[in-house]
């Protein structure tokens, strides 16, 4: 035998007694019977589910507390401007029929004394734990008697009905678009008619716009638990059945705030009254 082929005999010869090839990027390959771990493609680990064993717990207090919580503007309220746009749409002679917190832009809508409506309140369980799962009844509406959303800011319990209605003259569109697929809802009402539209909660509140009047908007906040309200016209939101003695995180938000405000409360049993200031950022 000449000497290169010598040379490759022994070659394979030492390939077949090891038994172990390298890989083509030169690192040693992985020994039978070992797994190697595929990447994470979301980038990280998955968050535990609500409830999960070692990671929350169910809050256990007493749910015999209400809250009746008043908010006021802190200072002079800005004033709306007039949608313009109402003014040169081909259904203006209706829109324009509307009160004057309907033809007026809805950031801020602050009354006389100075108590703001659309402020959302909501309340978080301490750290390491969850509220306890409670279903609400009854239906919750959300109209346009002429060209805008009322109410501007609505919030939707787990358990309650929502329900667009349309007692306008003229055709309204409500196109709801969530963070998940499950709230994408587009639909074209005819004056008088209404229509149901399951919502499934969310995080973030769910924006509501009308593709025939451009200048409509509302929102939804839908959370898991029934602990939020919305001050109605004066100011105020009753929140009923809530954790007594224990310490709660109460957050204030509103369009106009850049943040939410956040306080730690402890409520007593039975009626529990506060007062909050809020102002443009």
């Amino acid at each position: 035998m000449n000497r290169l082929g010598s040379l490759v005999a022994g070659l394979a010869l030492v390939a077949l007694v090891s038994g172990c090839p390298a890989n083509k990027d030169g690192k040693d390959a992985a020994p039978k019977g070992d797994i190697v771990p595929k990447a994470d493609k979301s980038g990280g680990d998955k968050a535990p589910k609500v409830g999960e064993a070692g990671k929350k717990k169910q809050l256990d207090a007493p749910t015999d507390a209400t809250a009746v919580i008043s908010v006021a503007y802190d200072g002079t309220p800005p004033k709306g401007e007039p949608i313009k746009a109402m003014k040169e749409h081909n259904d203006k002679n209706v829109c324009e029929k509307g009160k004057p917190s309907e033809t007026h832009d809805q950031t801020w809508i602050v009354d006389d004394k100075g108590e703001v409506s659309n402020v959302v309140i909501t309340f978080e369980a301490p750290t390491g734990t969850f509220f306890q799962k409670k279903e609400s009844s009854g239906e919750v509406v959300l109209d346009q008697p002429h060209c805008v959303f009322v109410p501007h800011i609505l919030a939707v319990r787990p358990g309650q009905k929502f329900i667009v209605k349309n007692t306008s003259e003229v055709a309204h569109n409500s196109k709801i678009k969530g963070t998940e697929t499950a709230n994408d809802f587009n639909s074209t009402l005819a004056p008088g008619k209404s229509e149901e539209i399951k919502i499934v909660p969310e995080r973030q509140p769910l924006t509501v716009t009308c593709q025939i009047h451009g200048w409509m908007q509302a929102k939804v906040y839908a959370p898991t638990h029934p602990y939020i309200g919305v001050t109605d016209k004066n100011g105020q939101v009753t929140i009923p059945d809530l954790p007594s003695g224990v310490e709660l995180t109460m957050v204030i938000q509103h369009e106009g705030l850049k943040e939410p405000i956040r306080k730690t409360v402890k409520l007593d049993k039975g009626e529990n009254k506060l007062s909050e200031k809020v102002k443009a950022q």
